[in-house]
């Protein structure tokens, strides 16, 4: 029988906290796993790998409710059958990060313009209040052409709301498909360090475990 892994063990292999996981599984990202005889979440390699690519989609800034339908093909069949829609996702996030890098240049443009004037400007009082924030005409018009905040699914994409820490994610499986889905995981190894009963963080794994009882069906 091919070892399990518990709510903790899965959150230290991934760098996914127990807490997000338990969420991902209540919102349909993450299937729910089976539980032990006495309640305990019990977790396979296949949820190593598709926690994984949960991970990466969302450090790509893809919603929930589109990585939901990703997982949900994965579900179903085969990465190749999932390719299109991913394509489609990934195009448009790039389509809307090049559209917010123009706009943060133009950000970075005003914010030196306006400190170049805190700066160098002398100080004189205003009559219709302090304008030490002013742009410059052509500044000023340039900000009124900008398109309002950009949205996907009803979602607010501005840049401090659409992406979660941009982490560098090493992938860890090398599948047929080669991109990380792990739809191929039945012949793929992942290396994972798991704690063992002495290793580091007892206490998180023991509050992990306390939480889950708790949580038991």
């Amino acid at each position: 029988m091919a070892p399990t892994l518990t709510v903790g063990q899965l959150a230290h292999a991934t760098g996914v906290p127990a807490k997000t996981i338990r969420y991902y599984e209540q919102t349909g990202v993450l299937s729910e796993p089976r539980r032990s005889a006495t309640g305990y979440r019990q977790y396979d390699q296949r949820a190593v790998h598709r926690l994984l690519f949960i991970r990466r989609a969302r450090a790509l800034g893809l919603s929930l409710p589109s990585i939901k339908a990703l997982t949900a093909a994965l579900d179903s069949g085969q990465c190749l059958s999932m390719r299109p829609q991913l394509t489609h996702l990934v195009t448009e996030q790039l389509r809307t990060v090049r559209e917010q890098i123009v706009e943060f240049q133009l950000l970075e443009q005003q914010l030196a313009q306006v400190l170049h004037r805190l700066l160098t400007a002398p100080a004189s009082p205003h009559a219709e209040g302090c304008q030490c924030l002013e742009l410059d005409a052509p500044a000023a018009q340039e900000t009124a052409q900008q398109s309002s905040p950009l949205t996907r699914e009803g979602e607010d994409m501005s840049a401090s709301t659409t992406l979660e820490s941009l982490t560098r994610l090493a992938t860890t499986t090398k599948g047929s498909c080669g991109c990380g889905c792990g739809c191929d995981d039945a012949f793929v190894s992942v290396a994972v360090m798991l704690p063992s009963a002495t290793a580091a963080e007892p206490d998180t794994l023991a509050a992990d475990a306390s939480r889950d009882q708790e949580a038991r069906v």
